[in-house]
């Protein structure tokens, strides 16, 4: 150990003059930030659109779910945390799964199979998977390996 290091002990390996560590920081925090936006640019700008288009579609899908519309209950199913607290027995869901909408019967079936009913999320799978919903196709095929 050097004597400048047994005099300032408690002092890290890079000296920054005291009188500019503020404006040091300060600059430091700027182009940390610009970076993180420089490398994030495209998933920020999304977050916002989404969340426009989201405020935009809220009103007309909740409606339609009223009506029953298999779109709109699984849209509302994946998009409102009201809608699904107010269906507690997913029975917007079920009627939907069950009229036949793929969407609405994979989303049936992850519900099925949290509730441990294997046997009625693997037919609603298999439904959805025939249907062509493609992530039905792909969890399907990982039960099968």
């Amino acid at each position: 150990m050097s004597a400048a290091q047994a005099s300032w002990p408690h002092k890290g390996h890079i000296a920054i003059n005291p009188a500019k560590r503020k404006g040091f920081v300060i600059s430091i925090t700027v182009l940390g930030a610009f970076a993180l936006l420089a490398l994030n640019q495209e998933k920020i700008v999304n977050h916002f659109v989404t969340g426009y288009e989201h405020d935009l579609l809220m009103p007309k899908m909740s409606a339609l779910a009223a009506e029953g519309k298999p779109e709109a209950v699984a849209w509302m199913m994946l998009n409102d945390p009201d809608f699904r607290a107010a269906d507690t027995q997913y029975t917007a869901l079920r009627k939907s799964a069950e009229a036949g909408h793929p969407q609405s019967m994979y989303l049936y079936s992850k519900v099925l199979k949290f509730q441990k009913d294997e046997v009625g999320a693997g037919a609603f799978l298999a439904r959805a998977a025939a249907d062509g919903y493609p992530s039905a196709i792909l969890d399907l095929a990982a039960r099968t390996k």
